[in-house]
């Protein structure tokens, strides 16, 4: 059965995330989201802190362009930096999921730029996963739709998949984005089962507007069915970007996941 938790700094945003909250806590109530290798803009650090279920590394200079470092020939330093870094939130934030950014190629790129920029991937991510093993905390490589990111290193689950096994590290999962894998090659069901136990996320949202998951032309009723039955016990993160205000968007989660709310005094 999926459930429903909020989002660290304000309950009511669009990265509300649903999946199994941790034993003896209520949904809703303090399982978190970090972003960008740091904790959410008012979250404590140390014992405080309210466990965290997926973290993303910080992806670069965004405004200069940076979607991750991975691949990034002459960046590897940097790189190797900020999942440092953001390893020492996830250790604060209780956290053992880290998502990590593969970065984009030039406009220019031909067949042995591409071949040159996924060995330098490969190579940064045996070292981060042999890193982020220490901690006990999975990387995670998630393949993004060219017409929100273009030139990103990954688009199909394939081309995840292939550099998971190329890597051959245990810690080392592909986080799926429905939205995306729905853009660029549908099958979604197909997927799912082909993949589920090297998927270590999922992340949904309206296709092709990308507002509320009720919205667009994706079941998700039938998705989240296809995890029960294949007992995901992982975590969906919501990214999507509300049609109006967050608060007037939550209906989708009756919709979808069948869960009511409850009587003030239940």
């Amino acid at each position: 059965m999926v459930e429903v938790v909020g989002d660290p700094a304000d309950p009511l945003t669009h990265s509300v995330l649903s999946g199994q909250p941790s034993p003896g806590r209520e949904p809703g109530r303090g399982d978190v989201d970090g972003v960008d290798g740091k904790p959410a803009p008012g979250q404590p650090n140390g014992d405080t802190a309210p466990p965290a279920r997926h973290v993303q590394g910080a992806p670069g200079d965004w405004e200069a362009g940076d979607r991750g470092l991975a691949s990034l020939p002459g960046r590897e330093h940097d790189f190797a930096a900020s999942v440092s870094t953001a390893l020492r939130y996830a250790q604060a934030l209780k956290c053992n999921r880290l998502h990590v950014m593969a970065g984009v190629l030039p406009a220019d790129a031909d067949a042995d730029e591409r071949a040159r920029r996924l060995r330098i991937y490969v190579r940064n991510l045996k070292q981060a996963c042999e890193e982020a093993a220490a901690q006990n905390v999975t990387l995670l490589i998630e393949p993004i739709n060219p017409r929100d990111m273009p030139n990103y290193l990954l688009s199909t689950q394939a081309e995840a998949h292939a550099i998971r096994e190329e890597v051959g590290m245990p810690n080392l999962r592909v986080q799926m984005d429905l939205y995306h894998a729905q853009i660029v090659e549908g099958d979604l069901t197909d997927k799912i089962r082909r993949w589920i136990t090297h998927i270590g996320h999922f992340q949904i949202a309206g296709v092709p507007d990308r507002h509320e998951p009720d919205q667009g032309e994706v079941n998700y009723t039938w998705l989240f069915r296809l995890l029960d039955e294949l007992k995901y016990d992982g975590w969906i993160g919501c990214e999507y970007r509300p049609a109006h205000t967050t608060a007037a968007g939550l209906g989708w989660m009756y919709k979808l996941i069948d869960r009511r709310p409850q009587a003030a005094d239940d």
